[in-house]
């Protein structure tokens, strides 16, 4: 499940960004300070649900959420104090367990979309039958970028490129990012001189 976290403050975000990482099928695909940057910051890949922190939102926030939550399809999940906030179906309090919020999250989020399994397919444009995805941060890959501006370029989280990134090797059958970058160069110089590696 797809799920953004915001909130301004700093310890808030990833102290929940971890407690859900090591649940099942947790997959954090943005965090931000503020709603809009949070929902901004995946546009490829939309939440299913978002946590909002309401001690370090604003009301500016909280009403932009309830308005992009009319025409998203995600659930919202208000960490709050009070126990019930005009808007907010699933308020939990702070001092829940991170079980607590994780049923929540579950709750909101709904089942997985089907857009989400992307077919493997050989093309002229991805001929190591890649998903579109994995193809696109292969060819990052290929220009030498590292997990870290990968995850800034793509707007994944850095562990989620890591783990595209292994997945990719393997199905290449790759053991090194030298060995990708220089199977990617050969592919792509087979087919045009100038190939998606150029600059």
């Amino acid at each position: 499940m797809r799920i953004a976290i915001s909130s301004r403050n700093r310890l808030f975000r990833e102290g929940i960004a971890s407690i859900l990482t090591t649940r099942d099928n947790c997959e954090i695909v943005a965090i931000a300070s503020t709603a809009k940057e949070c929902l901004a910051a995946s546009p490829h890949n939309p939440p299913q649900a978002v946590i909002i922190d309401r001690e370090g939102s604003s009301q500016a926030d909280l009403d932009f959420i309830l308005g992009a939550k009319v025409y998203g399809k995600f659930g919202l999940v208000l960490v709050a104090s009070e126990s019930q906030v005009p808007g907010f179906e699933n308020v939990i309090p702070y001092d829940s367990s991170g079980l607590d919020l994780a049923r929540a999250v579950r709750e909101v989020a709904g089942p997985e979309e089907p857009y989400r399994k992307q077919k493997r397919r050989k093309t002229p444009n991805n001929p190591f039958e890649l998903t579109p995805r994995e193809y696109e941060i292969a060819l990052m890959i290929g220009r030498g970028l590292n997990n870290k501006a990968i995850a800034e370029g793509s707007g994944l989280k850095e562990q989620t490129v890591k783990n595209l990134v292994g997945a990719i090797m393997r199905r290449l059958r790759c053991n090194t990012r030298v060995q990708l970058a220089l199977r990617l160069a050969q592919r792509s110089s087979e087919q045009d001189p100038t190939g998606p590696l150029a600059p």
